[in-house]
């Protein structure tokens, strides 16, 4: 009798606590979400050398003479679903940024770090100096690239702070790296890398925890100077169609062309009109004024295109996603 007691307890309780749960506020709930994730999810682990990392990944893919990409693979045991790395090297200089990292092949490897011949790199992309952890879930190979890379800065978004040290060392966040865009007065074209800090976004200190990135292309003769847009689970751009896709993924609403996904916006949006207004405002603004003609998404197909107009019309297209699922 006891036993029934006490078991009638336990189960009052546990309805409780799902009641509490279900019918509390969005905010609480993502926040059960994400401490849940923190605690449940693995830290990547250190001891693991470069080489036994490296999963499938496709070649290095070049976007402008001074962008890349490479599509690589999750683990076997996540979801399938691919993830990209964005590489670039600013204008006038021979440092490289790498977004996202992705341990690669030696092929690969060697296309970015160049040939030993004598003792000296030959045919380089350049030298890795910054390596930005965009967020929490995407910190699975940072430390292999900290140890390949010594001399490079890890950073992050303070935002994203708390869930990325305790996978690899932060040296500073990009925030303090670099360069803060500003409507006001930075449609001067320069050739810094630049960050945007998406508003209506939830927040740590005031600081969002994804940013995006502005990377300027080597200009072309005979064309205008572009820019790429890169960010990483803001938004996804999911074929439903394609066998590297999850099927899991279409039914959580993750699979609704170039948007912001269901899972996207409980555990990034706070604020769902303001995220609304801000991309389809300020960020088709800032995509018009600088010829943004490549936006890279870390899960899905990049949105590439000669005229800038068509990638306007594609973010102010998918800004309701930031209220509402879209459907394809």
């Amino acid at each position: 009798m006891e036993f029934l007691y006490i078991f009638a307890y336990v189960m009052a309780l546990f309805i409780v606590l799902i009641t509490t749960v279900v019918f509390s506020p969005r905010s609480l709930q993502r926040s059960l979400v994400v401490l849940a994730m923190r605690f449940t999810v693995p830290t990547p682990a250190k001891d693991m050398p470069w080489k036994l990392k490296v999963l499938p990944h496709g070649p290095l893919e070049v976007v402008a003479s001074n962008v890349w990409t490479v599509e690589g693979s999750l683990p076997p045991n996540g979801p399938r679903l691919k993830r990209k790395m964005v590489i670039h090297r600013p204008i006038g200089t021979t440092a490289l940024w790498i977004h996202s990292p992705v341990c690669v092949n030696e092929e690969t490897l060697a296309q970015i770090k160049g040939k030993i011949i004598f003792f000296f790199y030959f045919n380089t992309l350049g030298k890795v100096q910054w390596i930005v952890v965009p967020n929490f879930s995407h910190r699975l190979d940072a430390f292999a690239w900290s140890q390949e890379f010594p001399d490079a800065q890890i950073v992050c978004p303070r935002g994203s702070l708390t869930g990325i040290k305790s996978a690899v060392d932060i040296a500073k966040s990009c925030e303090e790296v670099f360069t803060a865009f500003s409507m006001d007065n930075d449609f001067k074209n320069t050739s810094e890398v630049q960050y945007i800090a998406p508003k209506g976004f939830y927040s740590d200190d005031a600081n969002p925890m994804e940013l995006g990135y502005l990377l300027k292309h080597s200009i072309t003769q005979g064309r205008a100077s572009a820019y790429s847009l890169v960010f990483c689970d803001a938004y996804f751009n999911l074929d439903p169609k394609s066998s590297d896709v999850d099927p899991a993924l279409v039914t959580l609403g993750s699979v609704c062309g170039f948007s912001c996904t269901t899972i996207g916006r409980f555990l990034m949006v706070k604020n769902k009109r303001r995220a609304r207004e801000w991309a389809e405002i300020e960020l088709a603004a800032i995509a018009e004024g600088l010829n943004v003609v490549h936006i890279s998404v870390a899960h899905g197909v990049d949105l590439v295109s000669r005229n800038c107009d068509e990638i306007v019309g594609a973010i102010r297209n998918s800004a309701r996603s930031f209220e509402e699922p879209l459907s394809l």
